[in-house]
């Protein structure tokens, strides 16, 4: 994961999980991970 996608992560994990729309922000950074590992993250639909 490049810098710019680690920081994109990180924000949306910290909205998301702030809404109340995610409770477990490190389950949810951990799977976004695992996407990027498999060329499957797609940020952009996320914003």
């Amino acid at each position: 994961m490049g810098f710019q996608v680690a920081t994109a992560a990180f924000a949306l994990v910290f909205r998301k999980h702030s809404a109340g729309e995610v409770a477990s922000p490190d389950g949810y950074l951990r799977r976004m991970v695992e996407k990027a590992g498999a060329g499957k993250l797609h940020l952009e639909r996320s914003f």
